[in-house]
C-alpha cells in the first residue's frame, strides 16, 4: 500500500485456509515481522478454532525463507512449501484474497470522504460491526 496507516502499517501479510477460506489480513510496518504475525496466527488457530497449522505454502520472498521461520515451523511440525518463482496461481486462494483486498482499498481511496485508515474494519474483515 502507497498510504501509510495510523499504526505505521505500510504492507498487509494475508494466511488463508486453502480449505476452509478461513483467513485473516495482518497490517505489518517492517517484512520482518511476518514471524511473529505467522506465530499469532498459528496461536489464534489453536486456540479459537481447535486446529493447527499443518503445511504452510508461500512464495519465496526471504521473510519465510529465514532460519527463525524455518526453526519454528519444524518446531511446530509444520510442513513448508515453496511455490515456483514467478507463478502465484501456485498459491491462487491468497493471491485471489490480496487482489480483492486491495481492490476495496482501491475503492475507499477513490470515494475518499472520511479519513483513510482500517480503523474501521474490525476483526473479522467486516466494516464498523
Amino acid at each position: 500500500m502507497n498510504v501509510k496507516q495510523y499504526c505505521g502499517a505500510i504492507h498487509f501479510v494475508t494466511f488463508v485456509d486453502n480449505y476452509s477460506r478461513y483467513g485473516h489480513m495482518y497490517l505489518v510496518s517492517h517484512d520482518y515481522e511476518t514471524l511473529n504475525i505467522f506465530k499469532l496466527f498459528a496461536t489464534e488457530l489453536e486456540t479459537h478454532l481447535e486446529q493447527r497449522v499443518k503445511t504452510l505454502q508461500t512464495n519465496h520472498v526471504r521473510e519465510y525463507l529465514s532460519n527463525m521461520f524455518k526453526e519454528f515451523c519444524k518446531k511446530k511440525c509444520i510442513q513448508r512449501q515453496l511455490t515456483s518463482t514467478g507463478a502465484p496461481k501456485q498459491n491462487g486462494v491468497v493471491e485471489q484474497r490480496n487482489q480483492t483486498l486491495l481492490d476495496m482499498v482501491r475503492s475507499l481511496m477513490a470515494h475518499q470522504t472520511f479519513q483513510l485508515t482500517f480503523e474501521g474494519i474490525c476483526a473479522c474483515g467486516n466494516f464498523y460491526c
